[in-house]
């Protein structure tokens, strides 16, 4: 993302944390204001057994609309610290992901926060994740969880039978002891998922395994189910079993004002006690990126993202267009960001695990091995 062009609404200022977002391509913006009309939306599709923040959301989807983006095609990546009422020397922040319905948002979003907080110093983190599918998913799987209660209510230890009789969805929740053998052989709502979310899913797992994210498919976690769908996931340092982010994609909430068509978003908070100080850099809003990474084909944008996080660890700056499936949305974006050089992975070089650099003006190139990139990639100028 090039921050130049996104100056109007962009923020003048961010956290030295936020380096590793902007590398992914995620615009610091200034924190969306909640209004007294957000909140009572949010009141409407708040649910009782999630505490998942909905009022914030709306107010980046008001945002989102009143820039009239939704009107492009051309997914937004966002960061944004949050504001809070407690002084605390942690880090409290969102990354958003609006206007994409491709599993690639979902891992890039994961791959983000996961190397954010690696690069804060955590380790040994884990990603547990699971899917919700549509509303058809959630809509048969509590029938088949209602059931399930039913028929094996004599097994319920006697505290928690009117709790899950009184929703079903606690079912899930239950971390009690005494619960454990029924909720373990209980319904799991990946297997009501239909078949393109099933694929949605199946494509997200893979992409985090092509950057050896280690992740558990936890068939208990869910989100707000008024407006949750497809993908869950929350980070935790499994050292000391904190979690440090959690996040969910969405949709619905578009629709509440007023547009059409719906807009889908992969949402993740990341929240962390880190007692330093906090160092703001200022944003140079004039720089242009050295490279453009183009990618041609599923199997190019499977190992991309391997690709840009390998740059990254180099120091070497580049920006991309992911979420993109056509090439001709890639060329037009790459030359708007005003980049020296592309990096093009296409399916051959996918197959021979190489890419392609090539100087824009000159149009000469150069074929590199993924494994030499870090070395070769910083004698360009």
């Amino acid at each position: 993302m090039n921050i130049q062009k996104h100056a109007s609404y962009s923020a003048t200022e961010y956290e030295k944390i936020a380096e590793v977002p902007i590398h992914y391509g995620f615009i610091p913006i200034k924190t969306p204001r909640i209004t007294k009309d957000d909140t009572a939306l949010s009141e409407a599709l708040e649910h009782i057994d999630f505490k998942d923040p909905i009022s914030e959301k709306i107010a980046l989807m008001r945002f989102f609309i009143n820039q009239k983006f939704h009107e492009q095609d051309e997914p937004r990546l966002f960061y944004y610290s949050k504001s809070t009422r407690k002084k605390t020397s942690g880090h409290n922040f969102s990354l958003d992901i609006l206007g994409s319905n491709e599993s690639i948002a979902d891992a890039l979003l994961i791959q983000t926060v996961r190397a954010t907080l690696q690069a804060e110093g955590f380790k040994n983190l884990t990603v547990h994740i699971n899917s919700m599918g549509e509303r058809d998913t959630l809509m048969r799987f509590e029938k088949e969880l209602g059931n399930y209660l039913r028929k094996h209510i004599h097994t319920v230890p006697d505290k928690w039978r009117a709790v899950f009789q009184k929703n079903t969805l606690e079912i899930t929740r239950c971390t009690d002891v005494l619960c454990e053998s029924f909720v373990t052989t209980a319904p799991a709502i990946v297997n009501y998922l239909s078949e393109p979310a099933r694929k949605h899913f199946k494509e997200v797992l893979e992409y985090l395994e092509s950057v050896n994210i280690p992740y558990t498919i936890n068939y208990n976690l869910l989100a707000n189910k008024n407006v949750a769908n497809h993908t869950v996931f929350e980070i935790t340092n499994e050292d000391t079993g904190t979690q440090l982010a959690r996040g969910f994609r969405y949709g619905k909430i578009s629709k509440k004002f007023g547009v059409k068509k719906d807009v889908p978003v992969i949402s993740a908070s990341v929240s962390y006690e880190k007692p330093k100080p906090k160092i703001s850099l200022v944003i140079n809003k004039k720089s242009k990126p050295l490279f453009y990474f183009v990618h041609l084909g599923p199997s190019a944008r499977l190992k991309g993202l391997r690709i840009i996080e390998t740059l990254r660890e180099a120091r070497v700056p580049v920006q991309h267009a992911l979420t993109y499936d056509k090439i001709s949305g890639q060329m037009q974006h790459a030359q708007k960001s005003g980049a020296k050089y592309l990096i093009i992975m296409g399916q051959k070089e996918a197959c021979e695990n190489s890419i392609v650099v090539r100087n824009i003006a000159t149009w000469k190139q150069e074929n590199i091995p993924v494994s030499e990139i870090s070395k070769l990639i910083k004698q360009y100028k």
